[in-house]
Parts: structure tokens; sequence; C-alpha cells
């Protein structure tokens, strides 16, 4: 395993493309917001990836691992164990004490519990209808969407620094739903959904956001008891069950 580096960037994409059949234009998008203050592990002629972007969980250093990927043409090879295994020890040694990781299929889920990984994230998925609403909504910063995140957001969930904000933000809007929460938009096949809503009254900041939005529906993901991510201490710090929101896979 080694760190990449800029002259990386055309095979990586390559690779990310092959897997996650995202536009060019797209990853070299997040290589351009994201590479100075994020972390790529890869191999044999980048045969294999993954990206460590840093986060925070129960005020700890936590490593967001995201597009893990091997080249399909040498998948079955164990080249992703090895990656991840060498990552985690060198992640270790820089101090961070978790991995987070988001599954993109709910196999994955069993693939990575060999690793290790267990699962400590959930959430729920609900599509609410728009009941009309006086509320207040207005798009906010990245840093002002972090204190609602906070304000809103379940205790010990993970925290995101401001530069993964704004790549979100790139996708749709953050929103404040005034004395209601705060939620994350993005466009959809039919009009919109969010990768996390966070209120005490969902139902009522979904309407408030149908409403904004000027949509009937609105399709949201928020705490809940289903399945969504896992992790793996990287020094002994205990897991406990927690929410991670918006999903960088």
């Amino acid at each position: 395993m080694r760190l990449a580096n800029p002259s990386d960037r055309p095979a990586l994409t390559r690779l990310w493309t092959a897997c996650f059949g995202d536009k060019p234009s797209v990853v070299e998008d997040f290589w351009a917001r994201m590479w100075p203050e994020i972390t790529i592990f890869t191999l044999e002629n980048c045969a294999a990836m993954a990206t460590a972007m840093p986060v925070c969980w129960q005020e700890k250093p936590a490593a967001y691992l995201y597009a893990v990927a091997t080249d399909p043409n040498r998948r079955g090879e164990g080249l992703c164990s090895r990656l991840m295994a060498e990552a985690e020890r060198w992640l270790a040694g820089q101090g961070y004490s978790y991995a987070v990781l988001s599954p993109a299929e709910h196999s994955l889920f069993q693939f990575y519990g060999r690793m290790g990984y267990e699962t400590s994230f959930f959430c729920n998925r609900q599509v609410f209808r728009g009941l009309g609403s006086g509320q207040t909504v207005r798009a906010v910063s990245p840093a002002a969407y972090a204190a609602l995140r906070r304000a809103y957001g379940p205790k010990d969930q993970v925290d995101y620094p401001e530069s993964l904000l704004a790549l979100q933000e790139s996708a749709g809007p953050l929103l404040e739903i005034t004395g209601l929460g705060c939620a994350a938009v993005e466009p959809a096949e039919h009009g919109y959904m969010t990768r996390e809503l966070l209120s005490r009254d969902p139902q009522a900041a979904a309407s408030a956001l149908c409403a904004y939005l000027n949509v009937p529906l609105l399709p949201a993901r928020m705490p809940g008891p289903v399945p969504f991510a896992m992790a793996k201490s990287l020094d002994g710090s205990p897991l406990c069950p927690s929410y991670l929101g918006l999903a960088f896979e």
C-alpha cells in the first residue's frame, strides 16, 4: 500500500468511474474540492483505492472511508482486504480512533463484517406529504449547517468538517427550517429528496420543505432503527449505536 499523489489522479478517476458509474467530471470535481485534506490509499498501479476523510465521532478523530474500490478485472484477489488492513494500521498510527464507512449495497455489510466492522449507525427512511406550513425555510452556509446539526441531531452523531458539508452543498442546498430543524436536500428523479432531515417534529419540518420546494411529497432520511453504516475501533475505543447522516458512499 502507498499514499496516492496528484499524478495518480487520472488512474484513480478511471477506477472510480469503472466501479461507481460517476462521470469523470464529477470525480474530478471531488478531487479539486477535497484532495488537500483527504488521504487516498492505493496499491498495485491503482488497482484498488480507498479515500479517508477526517470526521469526528464521540469527540474523537475518525476516518470516513469513501470510494472503496477494486478494479473489476482484479476482484477476488484479496486486494481490497489487504488495502483496508494496511490503511487501518496507517490511520491508527496517525491517531484516528475509528474507521467509518457506509456500504453501497446491503451485501457489503457481511463483506466488511469479516474485516471487523460492526453495524453502528442507524437511520429511517420515510416519504412525507406536504400538509401546508407557515414555517420559514432558508439556505444556510456549511458552517451554519454544522451548528444546526449539532443542535438538532442525536447525541454522539458523526460531525462533519465544513469542507464535507460544502461538498454536500454542491449537490443541493443546506436548509434551516426555522424553529424546527435542518435538512440537506438534493434534486431527485421526480422532485427532491433529503440526504438527512433532523427535527424534533419531522412531519412539520417536511411540510415546510415541501412548500419551499414546491413539491407534494418528500422522501427523507433521518435518525431511526434501520441498519445503515458501520464502524471499526482502531484504538480500543468503544462503539455505540449512533447516527451518521448524509452518507458519502
